[in-house]
């Protein structure tokens, strides 16, 4: 079965087979592009990935070619902008834009087989129904690390509240001393024995619980 990456492969082949002189191909495939940087180094054992055929073929003919062969990678789809940020050069573009023109033309002379077509839509709903699974999936989960997470620091805070509420007469009065604490808006630290707690509004309540710190709203 044709795909572009196969169709990008089989341009450099072909150039290279059929003209022996220097070469500066220009390729949107960064697949072509990456293979054939590095053909070198995979050439010995042979290309072990897809279009195994064709990479070999173009592996035997650098090895046996007298002339230089580069592929530079190009822009697909630029647009002026590109051009005029430099992105790519006209050239390039112009190219380019040629080359994609020839391929959706030569396309169009080849009736693709409805059974390939078929299969090539089934394999589409799989891949999509997979995802959605997979979203699916990681929602859950993120939502019950959630849930577990909120039980945890509920239960923390109730027993933190439970024990440190209230400070009795005789720690308040060795942690403050005789200062007129009647209402107090500041930002400090108790170490309660179980919790620290910062930014906390402290008062006395002297009518109903006379010589007692009571932990307000800061909470």
């Amino acid at each position: 079965m044709q795909t572009n990456q196969r169709a990008e492969l089989l341009a450099v082949v072909l150039a290279c087979l059929r003209d022996p002189r220097p070469l500066d191909t220009r390729s949107d495939s960064d697949y072509v592009c990456k293979g054939f940087a590095f053909w070198e180094s995979w050439v010995d054992r042979g290309w072990t990935g897809e279009h195994a055929d064709l990479w070999n073929l173009l592996a035997v003919e650098q090895r046996s070619r007298v002339s230089l062969v580069s592929v530079s990678w190009v822009k697909a789809h630029a647009t002026q902008i590109d051009v005029d940020r430099g992105r790519v050069t006209y050239e390039d573009k112009i190219g380019n834009d040629g080359a994609d023109k020839l391929a959706v033309a030569g396309a169009s002379l080849h009736q693709v087989p409805s059974e390939v077509v078929v299969h090539a839509h089934e394999r589409r709903k799989l891949a999509i129904n997979v995802q959605r699974m997979m979203v699916c999936i990681l929602q859950a989960r993120a939502e019950a690390e959630s849930s577990i997470l909120e039980d945890v620091v509920d239960i923390d805070r109730g027993s933190e509240m439970g024990d440190c509420e209230v400070l009795g007469d005789h720690e308040f009065d060795s942690r403050f001393g005789d200062e007129d604490l009647s209402e107090v808006h500041d930002c400090i630290e108790l170490d309660v024995g179980c919790m620290e707690l910062e930014c906390t509004d402290l008062f006395i309540d002297d009518e109903s619980h006379p010589g007692h710190a009571i932990l307000g709203n800061g909470l």
